[in-house]
């Protein structure tokens, strides 16, 4: 039992040091998996995960809204109450119109992703855009 256990442990790791060295790019840190896929030139799963992002992204943006704005009403917050709602209100608003931005440009690269304009050679614009949406969300 315990020999198999341990031989099992064995292949697990055979796997994933193969899977790392066949898929370099996923070894670096800094860049985003769907980035990856596609400096590796495997453009349906670059755009299956950007495909993922803008919808993963869009649903927390409507859920986050969704469940803070009643509470934020509940407890008499508005954009006049005082300093702390202006100031509150000018960060959500500055947060959400960047998001806002990002959701659209990554849908815009996913539209040229389907159309075949979205190459495997080194594409900065994708992993600028990539990072530019990491840091506002």
């Amino acid at each position: 039992m315990q020999e198999e256990i341990l031989a099992g442990r064995r292949r697990a790791k055979c796997w994933r040091l193969r899977f790392f060295h066949d898929l370099p790019a996923l070894e670096q840190p800094h860049r985003p998996l769907a980035g990856s896929f596609l400096a590796l030139g495997v453009r349906g799963a670059f755009l299956g995960f950007w495909f993922l992002t803008i919808v993963l992204g869009g649903l927390f943006f409507v859920w986050h809204r969704a469940g803070m704005a009643p509470a934020d009403y509940e407890h008499g917050l508005t954009i006049s109450t005082n300093l702390f709602g202006t100031t509150y209100y000018s960060l959500v608003g500055l947060h959400a119109f960047h998001v806002t931005v990002g959701l659209i440009m990554l849908g815009i690269v996913f539209l040229f992703g389907l159309a075949g304009r979205v190459g495997t050679e080194p594409n900065r614009g994708v992993e600028v855009l990539s990072m530019y949406l990491h840091l506002w969300m």
